[in-house]
C-alpha cells in the first residue's frame, strides 16, 4: 500500500520510500536471511528471471520457481517496478511500487545487490487501507452532514426547507428524491428533484398505500429495507420529472420530526447505478433525521408566527392616507430593531361623514417591549369602545383612567387626542393632552407654535384632568404629534446630546409647505440620524395636514412667475412640467400629469424610469447645489413616492409580464432614501415579478424574518450613500447565510458595483432595468453551509483600526473640535448654531474615514471630501476649511497607519484640487 494512505487501491505507486531490510547495504551480496521474513519476499536478477522466493510468498505465487520470469508470474506492476529498476542500475528514491497481489494490497520495497539481483520486500497493506478508507468515509459522510445539517438548518420556511431537503437528497444519495408532506385533508404537498434539476413543489391527493412503505413511514414506522421493495411497483406520480431510465432500487425512510412525523422521503436509482447497499441506507437514515429536525422547526416556527401575526395584527399601527379630505401620516419605530411593536401607539377613527371628526390618538405606555405593547392593546380597544363619548375629551380620558386604575397593570400612559374636522376655512382641530408633550402645528410662514394643551397622566391618580384648546389648520398647515423617544433620543455628533424640543422646533421650522408624510419622514429621519447605531426608546410621530389649496399650473412658475408651458405630450415636456410641479410642492398637478399620460397610454416603465426618476436626479441635483433646502428636497420626493403610488394602481399600469417568481425589494438599514428601491419595485412588478416591498432603512433582523416567512428567490438591496455598506455587509451576509441571494444596486455600492463584489453579493445591478434582466438571468442560491464572517470578505478588518474608529467616534469629533479651537480662538465665539454644524462636519468626515478602513479602499475617502469641497465652493465656503480638519484629525490617530494613509491620500485630493486654475 502506498504511505499516503489516503491514495486509491487501484494506484501503483506511492510517495515515499520507506527503509527494508538491508536497504542500506546496496552492494552487499544477498545473503540467506530474507528466507526467513514473516511476509512474502521475492529475488530476481538484472534481467528479471526470478532467483528466489520464501513461503510466504509462495503462498500468493504458487506457480512460481527459480527461472521464471517476473513479468509471466508477478502483476505488472512489480514487474515493471523490477524493469525500471534494473535500468537505472542503483536504488534510487521517489515512489514506492504498490498494488494488488491476488485479493491482498502490497507495497514492494526493493534492496539491491552487488550481483545485481533484486531483493523485494512485499508489505501487505490491506488492513491499513480498509482501515483508512472506513476512515475516509466516515470523515467524508461526517463532514457532509454537517454541511447538510447547516444547510437544513438555515431557513424556517417551510416550503423553502422542503426543497433544500429534496435537492440535498437528490445531489448527495439518488438520482431521485421525493419529500411527501403530512397529509392536508386529502392532499399532500409532494417536493420532487432530480440530479442536476430544480426542486418542484406541487399539492396533490395521493394514494400513499400504493407504495410499500410510504403509508406506514408518514405515520413514523421504522423504513422498510430497501431490498424488499420492487421497483416496478413504483407509481409515475412518484417519479420526478427529469429523472433518467427506469427504476432500480428504492428507500423509503420516515422524516422524524420533534414527537410528530415530519413527512416521509422517497429515494431512487435508476437501473443502470448499483443498488442501495446497507451503509446507503444507514446514511440515509442519518440524513432524514436531519431533514425532519430541520422540517419539524420550520412548521413550529411557521405556526407560532401566524398566531404572533394574529395577535400583533391589531398591534401595529395602522396605515395613514387622507380622511375626509384631511391629510394624515404616521411612523413608529419600535425600541429595538428585533420588535415590532412597543409602547408607543397611535390610531386616527374616521368619523361617519366629512360633517363628524376623526378621532386622532397618539400615546406613550410606561415600559418597552411587548409587555409595554400588551397594555397598548387593551387601552386601544378602549378607546375604540369609547368613540361614541369622542365629543368630550375630558370624559374620554376619564373613563379609560378608570378602566386603567381597575385593572391589574402597574403602568401609566400619556396620551394626546385630536379631534378634526375640515370646514370652509380650513381643519378645525380640538386637541387635548393626557399628561403627553403638547402637539406643535407648522404654520405657513414657518411658524412653528405648541398647542397650549396639558393634563395629567392616565392610569396614575385617581383624577385626570386636561385642557382642550381648538385651532384651525389654513391650506397647507401641519399639526405634529410626537413622543417623547424624538426628542428624549441621546446621540449626534458629540454623542451625548438629546435631540430636544428646540431641535425639533428648528427642524419643523423649514417644512412650511410639505406634505404630511414628509414632515414625518424628515422628523424620523433626524431623530435616526441623530442616534446613529445608539438605544433609544419607541418613536411614534403623527401628522395632521391641511391639504394645499389646487393652484393652476399652466404657465405659472415658482414664486408666481410666469414661465413657458411645456408640451406633456413628449418626454422632455413631461419630464420638465413634473420637475416644476415638485419643486412648487404642487401634488395636485404633478399627479394630474402622470394620469394623464397614464390614460393616453406612456408606457409605465417610461413614465417611471424616463420622467419621473429623471426628475428625481434633478431634485438631487438642485439639492447638492444649495439651490433646495433638505426638507424642499423631502418634500418634492414625498411628491414624487405619491406620483409613483398612484401610477402603480393606474389600470394602464397593470402587470404586463408573464408571472415570474417572488423577490423581496428593501433598503439597508439606515437608509432613508428609498426612491430608487421603490421604482425597482415598480419596475419588477410590471415585468411580473411578486414583489414584497419593505421600503426605506429595513432593520436586518426584521429582513431575515421576512426570508423566513416568504419562500423568496432573491433580495435586492437598495443604497446611496456609503457610510451603509458596513450595515449592508451584514444584511448581505445574513440573507447569504438562510440561501437567498443579494441583488444590490444604488450609489453607495459604487459607480461600477466594486464595493458590492467586494462585499460578496450574487450580483450588481446599475439601475432598475439591469435589476430586471439580472433576475431574467437568475442568480445562483448560495451555499448556506459556507456562510461567512465579515473579517472573510475583509481580511483587513483584523487589525482593529475600524473598530476603534467607530467605538472612539463621538470623543474623536469632541477632541478635534476642541483642537480646532485653539488653534483658531475665532472658533470659540461660534454661536450654538455654528458649533453644532462644525461637529456636524467632523462626524461626518469620521464617518466616511470609518467606512473606507471598513473597505479598504481611499476612493470613498477622497470622493467623499472632494464632493463636500464642491458643496461648500456653491455656498462660498473655503474648501481649504476641510484640510485643516483633516490635520489636526491625523494628529489624533497617529497610531493608526491605515487610518493616517486614508487621511494623506484625502488631503493630497483635495490640495490637488485646490491646484492654481481651480477655484479654492
Amino acid at each position: 500500500m502506498p504511505a499516503d494512505l489516503n491514495a486509491s487501491p487501484g494506484s501503483t505507486t506511492g510517495p515515499g520510500l520507506r527503509s527494508a531490510p538491508g536497504a542500506g547495504d546496496a552492494g552487499a551480496p544477498v545473503g540467506e536471511t530474507w528466507r526467513h521474513a514473516p511476509y512474502p519476499v521475492l529475488v530476481a536478477d538484472r534481467r528479471g528471471v526470478l532467483t528466489g522466493l520464501n513461503e510466504a510468498a509462495r503462498q500468493y505465487l504458487p506457480r512460481a520457481a527459480r527461472g521464471d520470469r517476473l513479468r509471466d508470474l508477478a502483476p505488472s506492476w512489480l514487474a515493471e517496478a523490477h524493469h525500471r529498476l534494473a535500468e537505472a542500475r542503483s536504488p534510487g528514491g521517489g515512489d514506492v511500487p504498490a498494488g494488488h497481489l491476488g485479493d491482498r494490497f502490497f507495497e514492494a520495497h526493493p534492496t539491491p545487490a552487488g550481483d545485481g539481483r533484486v531483493v523485494w520486500w512485499l508489505i501487505d497493506r490491506t488492513d491499513a487501507l480498509q482501515a483508512e478508507t472506513a476512515l475516509h468515509s466516515a470523515r467524508t459522510r461526517s463532514e457532509m452532514l454537517s454541511g447538510i445539517a447547516s444547510t437544513l438548518l438555515s431557513t424556517l420556511n417551510v416550503p423553502r426547507c422542503m426543497e433544500v431537503t429534496a435537492s440535498l437528497a437528490a445531489q448527495h444519495l439518488a438520482e431521485g428524491a421525493v419529500l411527501i408532506a403530512p397529509p392536508q385533508g386529502r392532499r399532500h404537498q409532494l417536493t420532487y428533484a432530480a440530479r442536476g434539476t430544480g426542486a418542484v413543489q406541487v399539492t396533490q391527493q395521493v394514494d400513499t398505500r400504493a407504495v410499500p412503505g410510504l403509508a406506514e413511514a408518514l405515520q413514523g414506522f421504522p423504513p422498510v429495507p430497501a431490498r424488499w421493495l420492487n421497483p416496478d411497483d413504483i407509481p409515475d406520480w412518484l417519479i420526478p420529472e427529469g429523472f433518467t431510465g427506469p427504476v432500480g432500487s428504492v428507500i423509503v425512510t420516515p422524516l422524524p420530526g420533534h414527537g410528530v412525523p415530519a413527512g416521509a422521503l422517497v429515494l431512487l436509482r435508476s437501473g443502470t447505478e448499483k443498488a442501495f447497499t446497507e451503509g446507503e441506507e444507514a446514511f440515509a437514515r442519518l440524513f432524514a433525521a436531519r431533514a425532519g429536525a430541520a422540517l419539524s422547526a420550520a412548521r413550529l416556527y411557521a405556526e407560532q408566527s401566524a398566531i404572533t401575526a394574529t395577535l400583533m395584527r391589531e398591534l401595529l399601527p395602522p396605515k395613514l392616507g387622507s380622511v375626509h379630505g384631511v391629510e394624515y401620516a404616521g411612523n413608529y419605530r419600535a425600541a429595538t430593531d428585533q420588535e415590532r411593536i412597543g409602547g408607543d401607539f397611535y390610531d386616527v377613527h374616521p368619523g361617519s361623514d366629512p360633517s363628524r371628526e376623526t378621532l386622532v390618538v397618539l400615546g406613550d405606555v410606561a415600559g418597552k417591549g411587548l409587555d409595554a405593547a400588551v397594555l397598548t392593546g387593551k387601552i386601544r380597544n378602549t378607546l375604540q369602545a369609547l368613540l361614541p363619548l369622542a365629543d368630550d375629551h375630558q370624559r374620554v380620558l376619564s373613563l379609560l383612567n378608570g378602566a386603567l386604575l381597575s385593572s391589574h397593570q402597574t403602568r401609566f400612559a400619556t396620551l394626546v387626542l385630536a379631534s378634526v374636522r375640515r370646514g370652509d376655512e380650513g381643519v378645525h382641530l380640538r386637541l387635548t393632552s393626557g399628561g403627553h408633550l403638547p402637539p406643535l402645528i407648522i404654520r405657513a410662514d414657518g411658524t412653528v407654535e405648541e398647542a397650549p394643551t396639558h393634563g395629567t397622566l392616565v392610569g396614575a391618580l385617581p383624577q385626570v384632568r386636561a385642557r382642550t384648546i381648538e385651532t384651525v389648520l389654513a391650506p397647507g398647515e401641519i399639526c405634529l404629534l410626537y413622543t417623547d423617544g424624538i426628542t428624549e433620543a441621546r446621540g449626534g455628533p458629540l454623542g451625548e446630546e438629546l435631540f430636544g424640543e428646540e431641535r425639533l422646533r428648528r427642524a419643523l421650522a423649514g417644512c412650511a409647505g410639505m406634505p404630511a408624510e414628509a414632515v414625518v419622514e424628515h422628523v424620523q429621519m433626524l431623530a435616526f440620524q441623530w442616534l446613529r447605531s445608539g438605544g433609544h426608546d419607541d418613536m411614534a410621530v403623527v401628522a395632521i395636514g391641511a391639504a394645499r389649496a389646487r393652484r393652476p399650473a399652466e404657465g405659472r412658475g415658482r414664486e408666481g412667475r410666469d414661465e413657458p408651458v411645456s408640451d406633456p405630450t413628449t418626454a422632455a415636456g413631461l419630464r420638465e412640467a413634473l420637475w416644476h410641479a415638485v419643486a412648487e410642492g404642487d401634488e395636485y398637478t404633478a399627479v394630474a400629469l402622470v394620469q394623464d399620460a397614464a390614460a393616453r397610454h406612456v408606457d409605465g416603465e417610461t413614465l417611471l424610469l424616463d420622467v419621473i426618476a429623471r426628475v428625481q436626479e434633478r431634485i438631487g441635483t438642485e439639492w447638492a447645489a444649495g439651490r433646495l433646502t433638505v426638507a424642499q428636497e423631502h418634500a418634492a420626493t414625498a411628491i414624487n413616492e405619491r406620483v409613483v403610488a398612484i401610477l402603480a394602481h393606474h389600470p394602464s399600469s397593470a402587470r404586463r409580464g408573464a408571472p415570474r417568481g417572488r423577490v423581496t425589494v428593501g433598503c439597508v438599514d439606515g437608509e432613508w432614501h428609498a426612491f430608487p428601491a421603490r421604482l425597482v419595485a415598480e419596475v419588477l412588478r410590471l415585468r411580473g415579478w411578486h414583489v414584497d416591498y419593505l421600503g426605506a432603512q429595513t432593520p436586518t433582523p426584521h429582513l431575515v424574518a421576512h426570508l423566513h416567512h416568504t419562500n423568496t428567490d432573491a433580495v435586492l438591496l437598495s443604497g446611496s450613500i456609503p457610510t451603509h455598506l458596513p450595515a449592508a455587509h451584514a444584511a448581505i451576509t445574513a440573507c447569504r447565510s438562510v440561501g437567498v441571494p443579494v441583488l444590490a444596486g444604488g450609489r453607495a455600492f459604487g459607480i461600477d458595483g466594486r464595493h458590492a463584489r467586494t462585499l460578496g453579493v450574487d450580483g450588481w445591478a446599475p439601475d432598475a432595468r439591469g435589476a430586471a434582466a439580472a433576475l431574467a438571468e437568475g442568480l445562483t442560491r448560495p451555499d448556506p453551509s459556507r456562510s461567512r464572517q465579515a473579517v472573510d470578505d475583509l481580511p483587513h478588518l483584523a487589525d482593529q483600526e475600524y473598530t476603534m474608529i467607530v467605538r472612539s467616534r463621538a470623543q474623536l469629533v469632541k477632541q478635534t473640535l476642541a483642537d480646532l479651537e485653539d488653534a483658531f480662538p475665532a472658533a470659540r465665539e461660534y454661536s450654538e448654531a455654528q458649533r453644532e454644524r462644525t461637529a456636524e462636519d467632523l462626524a461626518h468626515i469620521v464617518d466616511f474615514l470609518a467606512t473606507a478602513l471598513y473597505m479598504d479602499d481611499a476612493g470613498i475617502f477622497t470622493d467623499f471630501l472632494t464632493w463636500t469641497a464642491s458643496i461648500l465652493e456653491a455656498r462660498d465656503v473655503p474648501a481649504r476649511s476641510l484640510t485643516i480638519g483633516l490635520d489636526l484629525l491625523a494628529g489624533r490617530l497617529r497610531d493608526f497607519p491605515r487610518t493616517l494613509r486614508l487621511i494623506g491620500e484625502g488631503t493630497t485630493a483635495l490640495r490637488d484640487r485646490a491646484a492654481p486654475g481651480a477655484h479654492a
